[in-house]
């Protein structure tokens, strides 16, 4: 972590307040034991996915941080994971999933096939995270047709589920993301059958085999999953497939290197394979073994029925599109509301001077952090007073955050001098544990994917024979009714299914509820009119500014991939501030802040919620640049 002092930085024997590095680095994986990874047990499996454990052990650790030198640049592109290929580039947030998709498209698969390999391969590899029982996001540039499609696979409402499902004597359940009253109707195996249908080349069969591969085969332990299994093994214990699966046969943590398999899984895979269109899992024995294991959970049971699951649809919606700084950015619409609350926040800095270079000094770095802080408190006020499924709030005019005259008063509001910081921001006035993977192949076809069960581990049921973990996704709706006469809000839950009048397609039926998410695929059109950046990260509500702040390093300071994937981050979500601060001073960083206004969270309280950003860069002479964030174990693969 040493790097030169800039041009009017802290001198020879001086420290930088601000900027200077702490003793304690908090993504250190130096000190850890080297995965075991069996090479022998994997090779026969494919050679590619056998490469990619390499990543793993070795060479890739961060150094030891320095007390001496100040830090006002981004890590080494040694502290990122970098490739850079000729023809196509996936990243993704496994090494092992990573070289899933690069032998699909190696094979002659599109953008779209190493989609669904990477996804199926993150099921098995990356559980805690996403997988067929969770919901997805997915932008799609589609090369040859110059079309870009966003495809819906958020996770639905149960339509017999009561507004106070998790309400229990007038207040939020213990828990709540635990069990079967949490679960929503997965979307994720419709959404990507869809983009298969749409945009695939190969045959699912082939495009499913390195994930049946290894599932069948088992994988090692990574540092991130063992962490998972430690961090929710009380949960995992309450269900024999979760506890059989994702902790040891005495019931303890996984540890890194300890070996999975998942044959169930393998299985599903190959069910999936016999029926491409997905719709055998939302019909027959494996609808009915959802609904079974969601209602019959003893620890909090739901009320899904086989309806819920014959109804779902992952519909095609319109994509949002702004524009920064003379950049096409295009995003996914709500139920998310990350495309909108992203380009509200830059729309609002847009309207100013471009921040400065943080890498500038104190003063610079400040500046940055306090602006980038004002434009997202007044965009999340926003998010939380109007978006939600846009099917159930047909009166809220949620483009009308982007219109030019709303952006420019919103910016007033959040660069007046006189706004109490410590204070929410109020919405303004209208004329209303995830995964990320990218990938860019060879006819320059794009593909930006955000997936998730919601929280770590989602629900902790593992459907019993099925393998794969059932989301939580209830919870990203607000657990607290409306009082008594007051409207719903656009998050609320509400029972029942409607007319999905937003879709572009006539092929969806009526549905549930979607909740609220803050997931946000991004491509980055260049002058030319071709994408130049894909880009998104997990993260929960924090995905937004992850985003943010990655676009605003890359556009506005030529930051390269590797050093904006590792810029510490920070995150106002109109509340106090988080600011990531295991590479400054965090006591005269907090300082500073506060001296401007800014209420502070505690500094120590999220260390594994900073988002893995994922990006592809497509350069000016067409080679293709993945990037995988250093605080996790993902890795880019290009050919």
């Amino acid at each position: 972590m040493r790097a030169a002092v800039p041009a009017g930085g802290a001198g020879r024997g001086q420290r930088d307040p601000v900027l200077a590095a702490p003793g304690v680095l908090r993504y250190n994986r130096a000190a850890r034991a080297p995965a075991r990874m069996e090479p022998e047990a994997t090779m026969h499996l494919l050679a590619p996915l056998a490469m990619a454990g390499a990543l793993w052990t070795g060479g890739l650790a961060p150094p030891a941080p320095s007390d001496s030198l100040p830090v006002t640049r981004a890590l080494p592109d040694t502290m990122a994971r970098v490739a850079t290929a000729p023809n196509w580039m996936v990243a993704s947030a496994h090494p092992l999933a990573s070289a899933a998709g690069a032998q699909i498209l190696a094979a002659g698969g599109s953008a779209a096939d190493a989609g669904v390999a990477i996804q199926a391969a993150l099921a098995v590899v990356e559980p805690e995270s996403s997988g067929p029982g969770g919901g997805c996001f997915i932008l799609y540039h589609d090369a040859a047709r110059d079309t870009i499609w966003a495809i819906d696979g958020r996770e639905e409402l149960p339509a017999w589920n009561r507004s106070d499902m998790l309400m229990e004597n007038g207040r939020v359940v213990a828990e709540p993301w635990t069990g079967g009253a949490a679960v929503g109707v997965p979307g994720t195996v419709d959404a990507m059958s869809r983009l298969h249908a749409l945009a695939g080349r190969l045959p699912l069969r082939q495009v499913l085999a390195p994930a049946v591969a290894l599932a069948d085969t088992g994988f090692p332990v990574s540092p991130d999953l063992a962490w998972a299994s430690r961090d929710n093994a009380f949960r995992l214990r309450r269900y024999p497939a979760s506890r059989a699966l994702y902790l040891r046969a005495d019931g303890s943590p996984l540890a890194e290197g300890d070996r999975v398999r998942n044959c169930d899984l393998a299985d599903f895979f190959r069910h999936w394979a016999d029926e491409p269109t997905g719709r055998f899992f939302y019909q027959g024995d494996l609808a009915r073994a959802i609904t079974a294991t969601v209602g019959g959970d003893r620890f909090r049971k739901g009320r899904m029925m086989q309806a819920d699951l014959g109804n779902y649809h992952a519909p095609l919606r319109e994509p949002v599109t702004g524009s920064y700084r003379g950049r096409r950015i295009v995003a996914f619409p709500p139920p998310t509301s990350g495309g909108i609350t992203l380009l509200e926040v830059l729309g609002i800095l847009e309207t100013r001077p471009a921040p400065p270079d943080p890498r500038g000094g104190d003063g610079a770095l400040l500046a940055f952090l306090d602006g980038l802080a004002r434009a997202s408190r007044v965009a999340y006020a926003d998010r939380d007073r109007y978006l939600g499924d846009p099917d159930w709030n047909p009166g809220v005019p949620m483009r009308d955050l982007l219109d030019p005259a709303f952006l420019a008063g919103r910016a007033q509001a959040a660069f007046d001098p006189a706004a109490p910081l410590d204070s929410l921001a109020e919405a303004g006035d209208l004329p209303a544990h995830t995964t990320h993977f990218c990938v860019v192949d060879a006819e320059g076809s794009v593909l930006s994917c955000t997936s998730t069960i919601e929280t770590v581990f989602g629900s902790a049921m593992v459907l019993p024979g099925w393998g794969f973990v059932l989301n939580n996704e209830l919870t990203d709706f607000n657990l607290v009714p409306a009082a008594g006469g007051d409207a719903p809000l656009p998050n609320d839950i509400q029972g029942g299914r409607r007319i999905r009048s937003t879709a572009l397609d006539g092929r969806v039926p009526p549905g549930g509820k979607r909740p609220r998410s803050s997931m946000c695929p991004v491509i980055v059109y260049g002058a030319d009119g071709r994408p130049e950046l894909v880009l998104g990260s997990p993260g929960g509500s924090r995905i937004i500014g992850t985003v943010a702040e990655t676009l605003l390093l890359l556009l506005d300071h030529d930051f390269t991939l590797a050093e904006a994937l590792a810029f510490p981050r920070l995150h106002c979500r109109n509340r106090p501030l988080e600011i990531e601060t295991w590479r400054w001073n965090r006591g005269a960083l907090a300082d500073s802040l506060r001296a401007r206004g800014w209420p502070l969270a505690p500094l120590e309280s999220w260390p594994l919620l900073q988002g893995d950003v994922q990006a592809v860069r497509i350069l000016p002479d067409g080679r293709r640049r993945g990037a995988a964030d250093p605080r996790h174990d993902g890795a880019p693969r290009g050919g």
